[in-house]
Order: C-alpha cells, then sequence, then structure tokens
C-alpha cells in the first residue's frame, strides 16, 4: 500500500512541526503514523512518533528518519497539485 495519497494531502508536516511544534500538528501525525503503519514503515520510528509521552525532539527526529525514506517525486506541494 501506498502512502502517496497522505503526502499529497499534508505535503508540508515537516514544515508545520517545525513551525508550530509536533504537539500542535498530533492529528496529522496521527494520519501518517496509520498511513506509514500500512505501508510498511519502521515500526520502532513509528512507535517514537506515536507515543506522547516521548520527549518532542525524540518524536521530531522519528519523523524526520521516516519522512527521509519518501521518494521526492512523493513530496509534491499541495500548492502545486
Amino acid at each position: 500500500m501506498s502512502t502517496r495519497p497522505f503526502l499529497r494531502t499534508t505535503p508540508d508536516l515537516p514544515q508545520m512541526v517545525a513551525e508550530h511544534g509536533i504537539d500542535a500538528v498530533a492529528e496529522q501525525i496521527d494520519q501518517y503514523v496509520t498511513a506509514q503503519r500500512c505501508a510498511g514503515a519502521c515500526t520502532l520510528l513509528l512507535n517514537i512518533l506515536a507515543d506522547r509521552t516521548q520527549p518532542a525532539v525524540a518524536r521530531e527526529r522519528a519523523l524526520g528518519r521516516l519522512w527521509g525514506t519518501v521518494p521526492a517525486r512523493d513530496r509534491v506541494s499541495a500548492r502545486v497539485a
């Protein structure tokens, strides 16, 4: 299963986290985690990202590692699409 539909609707998730903090975009993070679980992404990183008791920096780092595995073609901005 591909996570492309999610990425096309929320291509700026890391930017949103950088600007507002990971707790402010909790709903989008939950959607991203669900999509990545269905796609078979790294369970350890997803568990850290989904666990709101983890320090924000650990969750942000997990998001960065996961996001970095997404092919560039799937990172199209919603503003362009």
